[in-house]
């Protein structure tokens, strides 16, 4: 069998059934992973029989199997179309789920999920919502349904509900009954509140990671965080709706000490980054955004204060970067940056070749829309970064393509790529 499964081996339904029937006995597949969707058409769709692999034409009510990882037994399938058949036929065989992923599902095919058996680890709702809900009211047979699957589910630790019209009532009832949740992601999520956000993490407080991007979550909102969930170790919140308020985010940083992923996009000040530097010395990941209030004793505070960061990104309206760099350079300041993204017009050759002094761990480069930067920046920078072995670029206006053709041979042991550019207004 291990001949013929790969991780990119596809089936249709019978053979994938075939397979479980002939080679598999129930305790093997117990986990099992389902991504659902219903919207997304694809030109053509691989059909595995015996050995042979063929190209067929996919019709509108052709389903889609993908085996992975046969080694562990846990299967991800992904159905174009409803779900019913394969539903029923796990249900039979008394198959407990306990990581499922659901796609662009209607209320009908939420529905359909109710009659498979599941001890959810983790639960994926993306884009799910029903057809009516146009005006992103509240579907209460589908979050019935969805609740009578999560009920059965009290060992339930990350949720993601995406995109989704999943009402934040629901989801504090939810929380209720999977008390401990480690993990919620309600990016692009606007049914979500202050006061639901405050009774979800009220009910969970062992939530270790938390999501609130693009949401109307305010810092009213993050202080119930901080009050309930003091072992917060990542926190996503870029462009929330913070309305130039980051009380909040103080609190967070007060009473998060373990905090150790932080991305934004709000309007943060120095002082904000300096309870960061103060309160959160186990941060590893900082993603700032437009973080246009900031000075270059702001960010050269916490860069130098906060040893452990490994990961850092720096996009939009941060208008202090040469300065900063500069400041660490007199400081003979060591920072541990490892990974380091610039998508700014704010950094030149000056910056860079003070990044390439302070940052002596420094191995992936991404520069993005830095009209400042040159050719004579970027190999400098690349001669002096020790254990520099990537760069990736967009936007350069002022090296062109051939520049980096030239400096793949000159460095042929740094990988050079050009990378999908940022939207710093997005």
């Amino acid at each position: 069998m291990n001949s013929v499964l790969t991780p990119e081996s596809f089936f249709t339904s019978d053979v994938l059934k075939s397979y479980f029937l002939n080679y598999l006995v129930l305790k093997d597949i117990a986990v099992l992973e389902i991504a659902l969707s219903n919207w997304e058409l694809r030109a053509s769709i691989m059909a595995q029989s015996d050995t042979k692999t063929v190209q067929t034409e996919q019709s509108k009510n052709l389903s889609k199997f993908r085996l992975y990882d046969f080694l562990r037994w846990e299967r991800e399938i992904e159905l174009i179309d409803s779900p019913t058949n394969l539903i029923n036929w796990l249900s039979t065989r008394n198959i407990v789920i306990e990581r499922l992923k659901c796609v662009s599902l209607d209320c009908k095919g939420i529905a359909t999920l109710t009659n498979a058996r599941y001890n959810l680890k983790s639960a994926k709702f993306h884009n799910c919502r029903s057809k009516s809900q146009k005006d992103r009211t509240r579907d209460e047979n589908m979050e019935l349904n969805l609740f009578s699957i999560l009920n059965s589910s009290p060992d339930l630790e990350h949720i993601d509900v995406s995109y989704s019209y999943i009402s934040g009532d629901f989801l504090v009832e939810v929380a209720k009954v999977c008390t401990k949740l480690k993990s919620i992601t309600l990016y692009s999520n606007l049914t979500v509140t202050d006061d639901h956000l405050f009774q979800i993490t009220a009910s969970c407080p062992s939530i270790t990671e938390i999501d609130i991007s693009k949401t109307s979550i305010t810092g009213n909102g993050l202080a119930g965080i901080a009050k309930s969930c003091g072992g917060l170790r990542k926190l996503s919140c870029m462009y929330y709706a913070n309305e130039g308020n980051d009380a909040g985010l103080t609190d967070i940083f007060k009473s998060c000490r373990q905090l150790e992923h932080f991305e934004t996009s709000a309007n943060v000040f120095d002082d904000t980054l300096l309870s960061l530097s103060q309160n959160c010395p186990s941060i590893r990941y900082i993603h700032l955004d437009n973080c246009s209030n900031l000075s270059p004793s702001g960010l050269e505070g916490v860069l130098s204060t906060c040893k452990n960061i490994e990961h850092l990104i720096l996009v939009g309206f941060i208008r202090c970067l040469d300065t900063t760099f500069e400041k660490l350079v007199l400081q003979s300041a060591k920072l541990g940056v490892c990974h380091l993204h610039v998508c700014s017009s704010y950094l030149s050759d000056i910056g860079l070749v003070n990044i390439a002094n302070c940052c002596e761990n420094l191995q992936v480069l991404e520069l993005d829309g830095c009209e400042f930067v040159s050719e004579g920046g970027v190999v400098a920078i690349a001669s002096m970064a020790k254990r520099l072995h990537t760069i990736g670029y967009c936007d350069l206006y002022n090296v062109s393509v051939e520049s980096f053709v030239k400096l793949q041979h000159s460095f042929p042991n740094i990988r050079v790529y050009k990378m999908p550019c940022c939207d710093p207004t997005a």
